[in-house]
């Protein structure tokens, strides 16, 4: 199965992609007005992937989702963020932290 980058062909040159969460892409949108193309990621996936590079608890990768991507202000281009989170989420994390100890 091919992934929306192994065939980047017709994705925009000015769509902003973001480095280390390949796997998180759910898609590339389009938006009104002139803007184009939009990448779009799975918030969710994000947190996974966070959680597991970076081996930090479901609170500490949220934290830094937060502050580090969420709040990303980068102009019309800026990925839209799909919120697709669980109810049993929060709860799925490793009982060690390497950024809380708990």
């Amino acid at each position: 199965m091919t992934t929306i980058l192994e065939d980047k062909d017709w994705i925009d040159e000015e769509v902003i992609l973001l480095d280390g969460l390949e796997e998180a892409l759910i898609g590339i949108g389009e938006q009104n007005g002139g803007i184009g193309q939009v990448a779009t990621y799975s918030v969710r996936k994000i947190l996974e992937i966070l959680m597991t590079r970076d081996d930090i608890c479901w609170e500490c990768a949220f934290e830094f989702f937060n502050f580090n991507i969420a709040g990303l202000g980068l102009g019309v281009k800026t990925p839209v963020l799909v919120h697709d989170l669980r109810p049993d989420d929060a709860i799925r994390h490793s009982d060690t932290c390497s950024c809380c100890d708990g």
